[in-house]
């Protein structure tokens, strides 16, 4: 009879404390949510990426500012615009690494990060 009063108690102590390590999880992922809600927002018409270009696969490119880097793919149909020397409309084959870019993004609802619109800003 103790035996099954221990088996209990260990069973609620153990529920308890997973319940407790899981807390701090849920409440980061609540906040991820909320950013990612408010990076979509209407309010918020036009987040911008801004780096150098370190890497270039297919249409995704890697910006690194200060340190940190992210990847955004390039839409098909993005307008791409260089304003490094006047300002003119060109292609996506044009842009090379080392250059520097605005690029107008949108977070899916995967967490990948999706340009609508390139600017070159400085090309290398």
């Amino acid at each position: 009879m103790l035996g099954i009063v221990f088996l209990g108690v260990g069973y609620f102590a153990g529920v308890t404390l997973e319940k407790q390590k899981m807390v701090p999880e849920l409440e980061k992922i609540t906040k991820a949510a909320k950013i990612l809600n408010a990076i979509n927002s209407k309010v918020i018409p036009s987040p911008i990426a801004f780096g150098e270009i370190t890497k270039i696969s297919g249409r995704i490119v890697t910006l690194n500012y200060a340190g940190e880097s992210l990847d955004i793919s390039v839409k098909d149909n993005a307008q791409i615009y260089s304003f490094s020397q006047g300002q003119k409309q060109i292609d996506f084959s044009q842009i090379k690494v080392g250059d520097w870019l605005n690029i107008t993004i949108e977070v899916l609802p995967d967490g990948q990060v999706q340009g609508l619109s390139v600017a070159v800003v400085y090309s290398s």
